[in-house]
């Protein structure tokens, strides 16, 4: 302490500065008060034991995180050993360090001191230059208040001016405008004369016109109570119509049920029959070991049989509803110069149909040659035993006979009716054995082929007791031009013809058909060409002709 006191030297006097609350006091420093020397000394002092503590402190850590738990640790943590005294050379040198530092912070403190010195003279310039700055602006805020009291008064005789200048543009436009109105108001009141005279004169002619309105109403009236009248008398007349379309259609819808009845009935006994067929001919099948050869053959002719006697089933069904309703019987397609693909694929089912059965013919022809082989090979060699053998040759030929026609039969069987028919029944099975086996061999032949011809009539074709067949020579003139078309193919005549259209070139001509009288002859031609009625080989066609273009002419949909 003693050595830091005698170090530091005494503190130049201040120069004190205009303005400052501590001017013209003398500072702590030129009064040589001891007791502040010393408490900085004791400042400065805890300061470097502050330092000296933390450069310490820094060593452990350092050593902490370099070396770990080492002796030099170890030693760094053991109990400082006491200080060394005064004569020591580690003492001395750390004391001649410390008078070096103390030297450094001497000249610190002189510059710092310097560099004072100047920021307070030229803080005392500063504060002379600012108090001239403000004299010279008070004396510029007082010019600036009275300028500012010239020039408000300026302005307000300027505003003054301007607001009689605008007053004086004010009163000459209303003069403009009062001047302007003036002259339009005498226009408009020239126009306004002229627009009273011509209201009057429409006054004068809406009057006119009002007696006219008034006399066209009352004839407008007239009119109405006429057309009202005959209104009501129409709607009477077409709920009559109605009424009476509606009790038509509710009797077609129960003939159309009941046919329908009959239809399943006739198809019940249709499978009936075609289930007694075929146990009639398995049961001959097996009671006769000649047909066994040919087994695989007549179950084709069954299976083409009953087909064809399912959709002649079909046809008849369908028309028997065309001739008792008048309904199409062929889905609705145009007629154009192209053939409809529906009819195309019936033309091949039907080609199809053809060429199966001409291979089954093929196949029955040799069959049946194979049969009169094995029966005259058969005959030979009754015939090479002796002459007392006539009766076995006779009893093997009416086998043969019974198989031929059991074998007829079996193809083509009868379809039951709906109706009990006469003239081309088939008989029964068992008559014609009997005649079979009572007529020589050489008879039976032509005998069970016109049984079997009499057998392949359906029974849907045979005609009512009493009822003629309708032949090509009794069929009406329309109806043979139809039956004319189907056979011929020709281009030359249509059946729209017959049904009271002699030409359709267009789909607008449609709109000009009278469909009550197409109607009409569409059910007479109907019930002339049906298959049941027409015996012609073309009548099924001429059918299907019929029906197409009365599809077109009144379709359904």
């Amino acid at each position: 302490m003693a050595t830091l006191r005698r170090s530091l030297p005494s503190a130049a006097t201040a120069v004190p500065r205009p303005g400052h609350p501590t001017a013209g006091a003398p500072s702590a420093p030129a009064q040589g008060s001891p007791l502040l020397r010393d408490a900085l000394l004791l400042r400065l002092i805890r300061h470097f034991r502050l330092l000296g503590m933390s450069g310490a402190f820094g060593r452990w850590l350092l050593l902490l995180a370099t070396g770990g738990f080492d002796p030099q640790l170890i030693h760094a943590l053991r109990p400082a050993v006491p200080a060394p005294k005064a004569t020591d050379p580690k003492t001395l040198k750390r004391a001649s360090v410390q008078e070096a530092e103390i030297a450094r912070l001497r000249e610190r403190l002189a510059a710092a001191e310097a560099d004072s010195e100047s920021k307070g003279r030229a803080l005392t310039l500063a504060q002379r230059q600012l108090a001239t700055a403000t004299d010279r602006r008070r004396v510029a805020e007082a010019g600036g208040k009275h300028a500012i009291g010239e020039l408000s008064k300026l302005q307000l005789d300027a505003g003054r001016a301007r607001a009689m200048e605008a007053e004086l543009d004010a009163l000459q436009e209303a003069e403009a405008t009062l001047l302007d109105d003036t002259r339009r108001l005498a226009i408009e009141a020239g126009v306004l004369a002229a627009e009273l005279h011509a209201e009057e004169r429409s006054g004068a002619h809406a009057r006119e016109l009002v007696v006219s309105c008034h006399a066209a109403l009352l004839r407008a009236q007239d009119d109405q109570r006429r057309c009202l009248e005959h209104n009501q008398a129409t709607q009477r007349k077409g709920i009559a119509r109605c009424a009476a379309q509606q009790s038509a259609m509710a009797a077609d819808l129960r003939e159309l049920a009941a046919l329908f009845g009959r239809a399943a009935a006739q198809k019940k006994a249709l499978a009936a029959a075609r289930r007694r067929t075929h146990e009639e001919s398995e049961r001959r099948l097996r009671l006769e070991p000649v047909r066994e050869p040919t087994s695989a053959v007549l179950t084709a002719e069954k299976q083409i049989a009953s087909r064809k006697q399912t959709e002649k089933q079909e046809r008849s069904t369908t028309n028997v509803a065309v001739k008792q309703l008048g309904l199409q019987a062929v889905p609705p397609a145009e007629i154009d110069a192209k053939t409809p693909t529906w009819l195309k694929r019936a033309d091949m089912k039907q080609e199809a149909e053809k060429q199966k059965q001409a291979e089954v013919e093929v196949l029955r022809t040799k069959v049946q040659a194979r049969k009169e082989e094995v029966q005259k090979a058969a005959v030979a060699k009754a015939e090479g035993r002796g002459g007392g053998q006539s009766a076995a040759k006779k009893a093997a030929e009416a086998k043969a006979e019974a198989a031929r026609q059991a074998t007829a039969q079996a193809t083509q069987a009868p379809k039951p009716a709906p109706q009990p028919k006469a003239g081309a029944q088939a008989k029964p099975a068992g008559q014609a054995k009997k005649g079979a086996q009572a007529q020589p061999a050489a008879q039976a032949k032509p005998s069970a082929q016109a049984k079997t011809d009499a057998q392949a009539k359906p029974a849907a074709q045979a005609k009512p007791a009493g009822a003629a067949p309708a032949t090509v020579e009794s069929v009406p003139e329309a109806a043979l031009q139809v039956l004319r078309h189907a056979s011929t193919h020709a281009t030359a005549y249509s059946p729209f013809s017959a049904l009271g259209v002699p030409k359709l070139a267009a789909a607008r001509e449609l709109n000009t058909v009278n469909k009550r009288e197409v109607l009409k002859k569409y059910r007479k031609l109907a019930l002339q060409l049906h298959p049941d009625k027409c015996e012609h080989q073309y009548a099924q066609e001429a059918m299907v002709a019929l029906n197409k273009a009365f599809a077109v002419l009144i379709p359904t949909n």
